[in-house]
């Protein structure tokens, strides 16, 4: 198991893991997924959705300055949403364009089972990469950040697209 530690380098790595998917812990074989039913674009929201390895919106690039991108547009990346620039408890996870800060920032460690904390501290507290539990995780569930609570809600693992 090889574990990351937080780096404040802009992104300009280069891939760990290269065209992956990143499979949900609920056990229902959904996947983080860009929301890119017109397109790829920054702001697109992420959220679960079946997995499938065709579908080029569930396939990520993991680099070595915690940045995760998605596989078609590595200029994008996994972005805690801080529009009033305090990251919250609750926070969407929406594609935007990488810029180094932290909270684009994803430590953890990499192996079966991640739990991805967001560089950026909420109050002193990492925030934790979540499928919204409020109601029944199903597809089409949102990504957010929060604090960590052990649920299978933010558990997560990767594997290379077939």
């Amino acid at each position: 198991m090889t574990t990351m530690t937080l780096t404040s380098q802009a992104h300009a790595g280069y891939p760990l893991e290269y065209n992956v998917m990143i499979y949900s812990g609920t056990g229902q074989n959904l996947c983080l997924d860009a929301d890119g039913s017109h397109g790829l674009y920054a702001g697109d929201p992420v959220k679960l959705w079946p997995c499938s390895s065709g579908d080029s919106y569930e396939a990520w690039d993991l680099h070595d300055d915690l940045t995760i991108s998605p596989h078609s547009n590595s200029d994008l990346c996994l972005d805690a949403s801080d529009p009033t620039g305090t990251l919250a408890v609750g926070a969407a996870v929406q594609i935007w364009y990488c810029n180094g800060g932290s909270n684009q920032q994803w430590g953890g460690a990499l192996g079966n089972a991640v739990n991805w904390y967001n560089g950026a501290v909420s109050n002193g507290t990492f925030l934790y990469l979540d499928a919204n539990a409020s109601s029944p995780v199903q597809a089409g569930t949102p990504v957010e950040v929060w604090t960590l609570n052990h649920g299978s809600n933010q558990g997560w693992a990767w594997a290379p697209r077939s």
